[in-house]
């Protein structure tokens, strides 16, 4: 399994999240998202704001 772009750099993932939810590409955010072998607080805030971002909050 390929872990996430910067596996050990949760802060670095947290900001590609933030990226790729402010250009519309929340496909992109849940694989790094996935990716992370342990999920923080500012991991899930990243990818719920992202959504509703987008207007996909109910993913």
């Amino acid at each position: 399994m390929k872990l996430a772009p910067f596996e050990g750099d949760i802060e670095l993932n947290v900001k590609l999240i933030e990226m790729y939810g402010r250009c519309g590409s929340m496909r992109d955010a849940r694989k790094v998202f996935d990716r992370m072998p342990e999920r923080n607080l500012s991991l899930w805030h990243s990818m719920i704001n992202g959504y509703a971002l987008n207007g996909k909050i109910g993913k």
